[in-house]
């Protein structure tokens, strides 16, 4: 199954380490796992793991919205993931 996580940004707290355990098992047990967020220290402990991750620093300024929404929009596209959990304070999809 392929699974898309959004989130704001994926600093230190525990919305982003539960974000981090869950895509590591769902990783483990075999789905492809995708994580749209606006980066951050949590994100660098996935980069060595089959986890993908697509980074947009616009999430955390309203202004660049549009610009956060054609990425996410492509991303969906491309990746076609089963489910999307999110994540976010603010509405994305």
């Amino acid at each position: 199954m392929k699974i898309l996580l959004l989130a704001d940004t994926l600093d230190v707290g525990g919305a982003e380490t539960h974000i981090y355990e869950l895509s590591r098992s769902l990783s483990l047990m075999g789905h492809k796992v995708k994580i749209f967020s606006g980066g951050g220290k949590t994100a660098e402990l996935l980069k060595d793991t089959s986890i993908e991750l697509e980074e947009h620093n616009g999430l955390s300024r309203l202004a660049s919205l549009p610009s956060v929404l054609c990425g996410l929009l492509r991303s969906l596209r491309n990746f076609k993931p089963d489910v999307v959990h999110a994540h976010t304070r603010r509405m994305l999809l």
